[in-house]
């Protein structure tokens, strides 16, 4: 009996201590929100633009913290700099995205989302910006009590 109950407790408690993914995650939703501008472009110019099935997003204590392991259809993984300097013995390069932290500019809240190109000579890495990016307006809607994004470019 009190096996089943400690039992029933160590259960109970783990579950309590389980994070759960809040997809009200303003970064999340950057980040979401981009993939889904691939897409858009995807379908407006298939022979630019190449989907993939798992994308590298660069691990950030603050912006990725508790990221699932898919946005949408897509699988990702988060890569911390040894995660890149494994990949990057593997193969030359690799395409990574990296959300920035928000920051303050001419009086507005944005949120960048970057895609790189990484390559390592020795323990020399180089990140090559791959496109603009893009960026995002963060609005607060007080009649909804959430935040949304605004698509700046």
């Amino acid at each position: 009996m009190k096996f089943l109950f400690f039992s029933l407790l160590y259960i109970v408690c783990i579950n309590s201590f389980a994070q759960e993914f809040d997809k009200q995650n303003i970064y999340y939703k950057a980040l979401k929100s981009h993939f889904e501008y691939i897409e858009a472009s995807n379908k407006k110019y298939p022979n630019l633009w190449k989907m993939s099935d798992l994308y590298y997003i660069e691990k950030d204590d603050l912006t990725t913290k508790n990221f699932p392991d898919s946005i949408m259809s897509y699988k990702i993984e988060l890569l911390s700099l040894p995660d890149i300097r494994e990949k990057t013995n593997k193969k030359r390069s690799i395409s990574i995205f990296a959300v920035r932290p928000a920051q303050w500019e001419n009086g507005k809240l944005l949120i960048n989302v970057i895609q790189f190109s990484v390559s390592r000579r020795g323990n020399d890495y180089s990140y090559m910006n791959m496109m603009d990016g893009t960026s995002y307006q963060v609005i607060y809607d007080s009649n909804i009590k959430e935040y949304s994004l605004l698509p700046i470019k």
